[in-house]
């Protein structure tokens, strides 16, 4: 038998005399609620409401790793980067090092910084040294 817990609730009926009703209520295990939060993450996140992300790779070959490593800032060449749902303007210009003011200088089809649009490809300026 499910593990639940079990009482009753007073009611009216049609006629508005007291009924007495039992009411079983169910209780999930962790494991079910862990997968049922899963399974609504993974809707959130088809549907666009979420942003699931691994960020970017920061092995041996990335040149963030190659700069810190020198103890440097890292030089990064200029490259295009196709925005994704829950992205902002600033978010992304955190994320790459650069100014916001340059992005949107590489973009003059972004005509107002807080209007980006997932699937759109912009430019990301060359920075560091």
């Amino acid at each position: 038998m499910e593990a639940g817990i079990a009482g009753s609730q007073k009611t009216r009926d049609a006629r508005g005399a007291t009924v007495t009703l039992p009411v079983w209520v169910p209780v999930a295990s962790a494991a079910t609620i862990a997968a049922l939060l899963l399974v609504l993450l993974a809707v959130c996140a088809g549907w666009g409401a979420v942003r699931v992300s691994q960020g970017r790779a920061a092995g041996p070959e990335a040149p963030q790793a190659q700069a810190a490593a020198k103890g440097g800032a890292p030089a990064v060449e200029a490259h295009y980067r196709l925005v994704e749902v829950g992205d902002t303007l600033y978010g992304i210009a955190l994320e790459e090092g650069v100014p916001m003011a340059e992005i949107l200088g590489a973009n003059p089809q972004i005509e107002d910084a807080d209007v980006i649009f997932a699937g759109t490809r912009i430019q990301v300026p060359a920075h560091g040294a």
